[in-house]
């Protein structure tokens, strides 16, 4: 760098400056220009081209691979107008058989990433699986986040009422809500509003969803947070494979990861105290005792980025998510040939 930088000064500033070359403005201006021409379409390749993977060998970029995207109907699914939504028409996997059980999921990215376990654990259930989301929004009824923008929040109130509607055509059994509860932080306009804390302000959000019609008298099953990182994996991972470091910094103390998601479970665990929800926790699968890992033991990033699962962490994860598949009530009465015939 040193010796490029001393080249440059004297091959290029100071002849500049003393107007050896580049005499003239216009061929200043000219070179200038084309230059920057040359720097912004080789910064246009690099983006095309993904920053050049290939320049990675085969193996590096085998260990490195990660699915970016979510489920691949996540596109359809992110973008349901309300008036789908409200009549029911969601994205639906699993069973086609009209008697069977109904299970819907409720919630935002985070719900999306978890898509492919509850596809599957649908499909080993033998259960309807309808399933609706929007980015950054909380299935809860009556919270804004302190600073959201008008529009926003409109979006997310419309989108929930929706939501509402479509799980009174839908009638399922049990309603699965998904999101990234302490994201991006538990200070909502209640607290400023009413004078009330940040804790009641959520349990109220909770009560509210809670205690409307559309959901009353069904089963709900709440999935808790997964533990989010300061960097994206893929990148951490890719780069502890290219100079040969340990896994070990790709994990993180499991009391951190606790005390991450510590202000909205606390809430949460007083609701299933009362019997009100059920919870299921990725972190059974995600963290052991003492820490929990970002790496799968195969050696394959559970992560996308620094918060949401890759395809391969929900299927990881599923374990821990079949607790929502477990019906209080009896399927449907499906009458066989033998009794129709007595």
């Amino acid at each position: 760098t040193a010796a490029f930088a001393c080249l440059s000064w004297a091959l290029v500033e100071m002849p500049i400056r003393r107007r050896s070359i580049l005499s003239s403005d216009k061929r200043f201006i000219a070179s200038v220009a084309t230059v920057g021409l040359a720097l912004a379409a080789m910064g246009l390749l690099f983006w095309v081209a993904d920053g050049l993977p290939n320049r990675f060998s085969p193996a590096i970029q085998d260990a490195i691979e990660v699915d970016y995207g979510f489920h691949s109907d996540a596109e359809r699914c992110l973008t349901l107008s309300p008036s789908q939504l409200a009549n029911g028409d969601w994205c639906k996997y699993g069973s086609d058989e009209p008697l069977a059980q109904r299970v819907v999921v409720w919630g935002d990215s985070h719900a999306l990433a978890l898509l492919p376990a509850f596809e599957s654990l649908a499909n080993d259930n033998d259960v309807a699986l309808y399933f609706a989301t929007t980015s950054s929004c909380r299935p809860l009824i009556g919270l804004r986040h302190v600073g959201q923008r008008k529009e926003h929040r409109d979006r997310c109130q419309t989108f929930n009422s929706a939501v509402l509607s479509g799980i009174a055509r839908i009638d399922p059994a049990i309603v699965i809500v998904s999101s990234f509860w302490t994201y991006p932080s538990m200070r909502f306009s209640a607290e400023e509003e009413n004078g009330v804390s940040a804790d009641d302000a959520f349990a109220n959000g909770l009560r509210q969803m809670l205690g409307r019609p559309e959901i009353a008298g069904r089963d709900v099953c709440l999935v808790l947070d997964v533990p989010r990182f300061d960097y994206s994996i893929p990148r951490a991972f890719g780069r502890a494979i290219i100079l040969e470091t340990t896994m070990e910094s790709l994990s993180m103390d499991r009391t951190v990861a606790e005390m991450q998601s510590e202000p909205a479970e606390t809430v949460f665990e007083q609701f299933a105290a009362t019997g009100e929800i059920r919870l299921v926790d990725p972190k059974e699968s995600l963290c052991s005792e003492t820490e929990c890992r970002a790496v799968s033991p195969a050696g394959r990033p559970l992560y996308r980025d620094d918060n949401h699962l890759s395809v391969y962490g929900a299927s990881f994860v599923q374990p821990s998510l079949e607790g929502c598949f477990r019906f209080t009530s009896p399927p449907p009465f499906s009458p066989t040939i033998e009794t129709i015939s007595q």
